[in-house]
């Protein structure tokens, strides 16, 4: 304990660092994210959410995960809100690495040889930008590495009975919307060859499913079947849909999406479907894909599993998880070479521990 404790402690290069960090969070953070954190924080974990949980709207953020806010109400009344648990945790995590930095800084970490910890800084900074580059991937296109394959349960169908393009008409409160047949864009080959991995438009997970395992139709049927139950309001209700800023219900999109009906192996029912959502930010859209079940012969029908992931058109379709990597990690190694170069020279000119207070001279009796 006695080790941490003495790292723990802060130095004057500690609070120097960790008043800089705090700085630049509070001056620069809020300004970079402006243009920047809708585009690659869609769900706000880090920039934060245009609606306060109070319900007002945000004018300006303060820092990483927005733990204070500048928001005004309805009236337009300012208010100043505090997410204590955020700030907490912010300036927690802050201090700890003001504490590495300082502690990197003046060899307290009793690295030696200045090759060694340089070599040991670029190494952190390659990780910690390929960490942030699949992280992104995740979280913007909803998948690390690469597109999703078709969901598992398609190895189960043993026959199929429909196979169409489809439309979903426009959901209001008082219309839960319904299913149409369209015409088709892409001919079936295409799409099955293509699967997720068309990054422009990965619509083609039912058709490489069905072409996997030896049941992909030469073309697509012509019409609904005519006991096609009303699905919308049970995919709403399964979490697996994101609304879109046009509305709480108008989560889909007209373009082109997919119906599948099919029988399974033990008889069961099952309804395949993947639909195109809304665009909730700007040029990015998401696909969803879902499956429902029932027994045979009846029409309990219940969502049993599904997936979801993004696209983007004449957007960012090009920034895979190593594009990312590649344009990151040469400004990180520079930033971070440069900052403990910086910090090496200031530990040597601050004195490596707080003086200690002098006594006060006894007088002789």
């Amino acid at each position: 304990m006695k080790p941490l404790a003495r790292l723990l402690t802060p130095s004057p290069l500690t609070v120097v660092v960790f008043l800089l960090l705090t700085a630049l969070q509070l001056l620069y953070w809020n300004d970079l994210l402006a243009y920047t954190g809708p585009l690659l924080d869609t769900h706000g974990f880090i920039y934060g959410r245009d609606t306060s949980p109070a319900g007002n709207a945000v004018l300006e953020r303060y820092g990483i995960g927005a733990p204070v806010q500048r928001t005004h109400d309805q009236a337009g009344n300012p208010h100043l809100e505090i997410d204590w648990g955020t700030l907490l945790l912010n300036l927690a995590l802050t201090y700890l690495a003001s504490v590495l930095l300082a502690g990197l800084a003046s060899g307290n970490l009793r690295w030696k040889r200045p090759l060694l910890t340089y070599g040991l800084a670029a190494l952190s900074m390659l990780a910690l930008s390929f960490a942030l580059s699949v992280r992104f991937s995740h979280h913007y296109w909803g998948y690390w590495f690469h597109p999703p394959g078709p969901l598992p349960k398609m190895r189960l169908i043993e026959t199929v009975h429909v196979f169409l393009p489809l439309e979903v008409t426009e959901t209001t409160e008082h219309s839960p919307g319904l299913f149409k047949a369209e015409e088709p864009v892409y001919e079936i080959e295409e799409l099955a060859s293509l699967g997720s991995s068309n990054r422009e438009y990965p619509v083609g997970n039912l058709h490489a499913g069905l072409k996997a395992i030896g049941k992909l139709p030469k073309e697509y049927s012509a019409e609904l079947p005519d006991d096609l139950p009303c699905l919308i309001s049970s995919l709403e209700g399964s979490g697996l849909i994101i609304p879109a800023s046009y509305g709480p219900r108008r989560w889909f999109h007209s373009w082109e999406s997919y119906l599948l009906t099919a029988t399974g192996r033990q008889g069961e029912r099952l309804i395949f479907l993947l639909l195109v959502g809304h665009n909730f930010s700007n040029d990015h859209y998401a696909v969803y894909e879902a499956v429902f079940q029932a027994s045979p012969g009846k029409d309990d029908w219940r969502y049993v599993t599904g997936q979801r992931y993004f696209f983007d058109m004449a957007g960012l379709e090009g920034f895979t998880w190593y594009v990312v990597w590649m344009l990151t990690a040469p400004f990180m190694l520079v930033g971070g070479i440069t900052t403990l170069a910086a910090l090496t020279g200031l530990a040597r000119v601050l004195p490596p521990k707080w003086p200690k207070p002098r006594s006060a001279p006894t007088s002789p009796r």
